[in-house]
């Protein structure tokens, strides 16, 4: 092979490979808007608020998801991105596992949030928990390459679910309830991470497991039996609260949202 067919040949790859990394681009929607946070003022130190976070959203007990403590809030200014430093921050992203399922055309499909969640001292005895949308799709039962060229399940773009935003503001509430009450114990996982289908079809089987009709189906009905009586089509998102995160008599009935 000559050295200018080599060139050609690698050019060629490389607009192949750009093409596709652009279509993924554009159909998992990564230019998303930037969300406004949503504020709870708490009655509580910051560092009872703090330890309820940790607690309530640590080890995978939420859905499966990571919460990854955030040192620095990057942010644009002029045309640069400037990394600035803060304190008591944290991602909250889902990992292998979605964060519910939704409705969407008559059926059910996985979805996933990620969020940025601040905990900030206003007085000795108050603390504001700030929670911000930081990306938001669903899985589709189509494939799609990851940037390793991996074959996975699609992602589609979606606005995120404000209910959602609600369901993590009352388990880190019932947590802090906990925490002042001199509970140190974490609240329960929620029950998606139970042993049993649910839980196997997103951690033990791979993209063409996954993609199989029967297999996808079989994790709807698994995920609606694990939300115990409630109806998986109620709701704003098609979604009760776990047992878990349902309201309950608060030590912060003080507290007050603001947009």
């Amino acid at each position: 092979m000559t050295t200018k067919l080599r060139i050609c040949l690698v050019c060629s790859v490389l607009f192949i490979v750009t093409c596709i990394v652009g279509c993924r681009s554009t159909d998992s929607g990564d230019e998303q808007p930037d969300f406004k946070a949503s504020s709870l003022m708490l009655t509580g130190t910051l560092e009872q608020v703090v330890s309820a976070i940790t607690n309530a959203l640590g080890k995978g007990a939420y859905h499966g998801t990571r919460l990854v403590d955030c040192p620095y809030d990057y942010q644009v200014q002029g045309n640069r991105r400037v990394a600035v430093p803060q304190t008591n921050a944290w991602i909250l992203a889902c990992e292998t596992m979605p964060l519910t399922l939704i409705p969407r055309g008559g059926k059910m499909v996985p979805y996933m949030e990620e969020f940025n969640i601040k905990a900030d001292a206003v007085s000795q005895e108050s603390t504001r928990l700030s929670v911000k949308p930081a990306g938001s799709a669903t899985w589709e039962r189509s494939y799609s390459f990851s940037p390793h060229f991996v074959r996975v399940l699609g992602e589609k773009y979606h606005p995120p679910v404000a209910s959602e935003t609600t369901n993590l503001f009352h388990r880190i509430e019932r947590q802090l309830a906990g925490v002042q009450a001199g509970r140190t114990n974490a609240l329960p996982q929620t029950p998606d991470t139970a042993p049993g289908y649910y839980l196997r079809f997103w951690t033990s089987m791979d993209a063409k497991q996954r993609h199989d009709r029967r297999n996808w189906e079989r994790m709807v009905e698994a995920w609606k039996e694990l939300q115990g009586g409630h109806n998986p089509q109620g709701g704003a998102n098609g979604r009760q609260p776990f047992a878990s995160e349902a309201d309950g008599t608060s030590a912060t009935a003080a507290s007050r949202r603001s947009p």
